[in-house]
């Protein structure tokens, strides 16, 4: 057992309880043998209050008992069978007393056994307690002399609590910090509060048994006890906590130059893909003008505005790419201004209008007046909801519709954009807003884009303030709802 203070077993041994019994019976043969041999008038029981006594080395309360009981028949014993003498009552009055001496100091025996056996088990669990704790716990008096040692010191110093109690704390560190630990404790003794976390200093280091030293954290509280402080110390063995802290920032340090090198290439890809699709895109668009002169073969001017249509499609995937970048870097700025919804809301509808008719989609616009005016990005807010509109177109078979809400409360701006198309398995609906997840309406048929469109949006209006929420069900169709904080304070 690691704890210092031990109470005697209460339980008691065989052969001690035979002692006791010889010992109780050769007092009560005793004071018998006394009490006959005098008259009534001088022998009083009152003795027999030591036999009483006896009962505190008993094991059990029940033994208490009994000695008081037997005591209680030899004093009457003796009133029946001592030589006559004295005064009647001043007789009677003696042994009465005796009796009720020798009650009343069983009663005090058993109730001082009963604290001392309730203190001895509330010992024992605090002991239980303490050992069971799996970090050092350590008390030490002002001259730093050990006096507690728990099996989780033990287990962390690797020394057994009877090698180092009545040993200076110094055993446990580095001779480097011995000094210094030695005027912290003074300090802390000088301070008002009865608790320090001793992790406020630069460093802690604990010293095993084997000359090892490990990475420590400590707490270390005081009580005083008969005027003289005590401190206890908590101490953990963190030598775990920080090789996984080490590996973190190793592997966040990876991380950081994966991602810088990401964001060198995705700079460097910017100006390697954009300046040539400038090239293809103006060469393309000027064949398709005819600009420097008429082309005699038609199917030309058919290749060249093929061409500039894929360089415009490539062109687009390369911007997503580079602002989905921005975003996740922190990089993007907001340009916050007012502007009516209503504009936005109509430049959108204009610029999916063709798309739609060319896939027999019908495209319907609801301005739920009035609209005040909407702080934020003007452009941003222009991506989220064309991006939202031609996923609903794309995703809507012919003959289908698409409907895009603007509304406004007293706080937010709301946009909902709804299609019947074929609509989200409801498993798949929380992937939707990762970068690079696309839904396939058939898996045998390739889809436009790289699957940043709904990323991008919910990243933009995350950085608003806002929220982008999706219900889908299945060949029934979707319904994206935006919400936008326009608060005053947003103004």
């Amino acid at each position: 057992m690691s704890m210092t203070a031990k109470l005697p077993n209460n339980r008691g041994s065989y052969s001690g309880i035979l002692h006791l019994h010889a010992i109780s019976i050769a007092l009560m043969i005793f004071i018998l043998a006394f009490d006959l041999a005098l008259p009534l008038g001088v022998a009083g029981g009152v003795p027999y209050v030591a036999v009483v006594l006896v009962g505190w080395w008993y094991p059990r309360l029940r033994y208490t008992a009994i000695l008081a009981m037997l005591s209680c028949i030899l004093v009457l014993v003796g009133y029946y069978s001592s030589p006559m003498g004295g005064v009647p009552w001043m007789v009677f009055m003696n042994r009465s007393v005796a009796i009720f001496a020798i009650l009343i100091t069983a009663i005090l025996v058993i109730i001082s056994k009963r604290t001392a056996f309730a203190l001895h088990q509330s010992q024992s669990r605090l002991e239980k307690i303490i050992d069971l704790t799996p970090e050092a716990v350590i008390t030490i008096d002002t001259e730093m002399v050990i006096q507690l040692f728990n099996q989780g010191a033990e287990r962390i110093f690797g020394y057994q609590s009877d090698e180092i109690i009545g040993h200076s704390m110094d055993i446990l560190m580095p001779k480097r910090f011995r000094m210094g630990h030695q005027k912290h404790v003074s300090r802390f003794e000088a301070l008002p509060n009865n608790y320090l976390l001793m992790d406020t200093r630069d460093e802690i280091k604990g010293l095993r048994k084997d000359g090892t030293e490990f990475p420590a954290s400590a707490s270390v509280a005081k009580t005083e006890i008969d005027g003289e402080h005590i401190y206890t110390v908590v101490l953990y063995d963190i030598s775990e906590r920080q090789r996984y802290e080490d590996e973190r920032r190793r592997v966040l340090g990876i991380v950081e130059k994966a991602n810088k090198a990401k964001s060198e290439f995705m700079a460097s890809m910017s100006h390697e893909l954009r300046t040539p699709l400038n090239a293809i895109l103006g060469f393309s668009e000027m064949i398709a003008l005819q600009k420097l002169g008429p082309i005699q073969n038609g199917q030309y001017l058919e290749y060249a505005n093929d061409i500039n249509i894929s360089g415009l499609h490539l062109l687009a995937m390369v911007n997503d790419i580079l602002d989905i970048e921005r975003i996740e870097a922190g990089k993007y700025e907001l340009r916050k201004e007012g502007f009516l919804a209503s504009d936005v809301v109509n430049a959108c509808s204009l610029f999916l209008k063709q798309r739609a008719e060319e896939k027999g989609v019908s495209l319907t616009i609801n301005l739920v007046e009035p609209l005040p005016l909407l702080n934020a990005d003007k452009r941003a807010i222009m991506q989220v909801l064309i991006n939202l509109l031609t996923n609903a177109v794309k995703f809507t078979p012919e003959h289908g519709e698409v409907a895009l809400e603007a509304r406004a409360s007293k706080k937010n701006f709301i946009f909902i954009v709804r299609d019947n198309g074929i609509g989200v398995p409801a498993e798949k609906i929380p992937l939707l807003k990762d970068p690079f997840v696309r839904h396939k309406s058939n898996p045998n048929e390739p889809q436009d884009g790289v699957g940043l469109g709904l990323a991008i949006s919910n990243s933009l209006v995350d950085i608003h303030g806002g929220t982008l929420e999706i219900e889908s069900t299945l060949g029934k169709g979707t319904t994206i709802t935006v919400t936008l904080p326009n608060s005053p304070e947003n103004l």
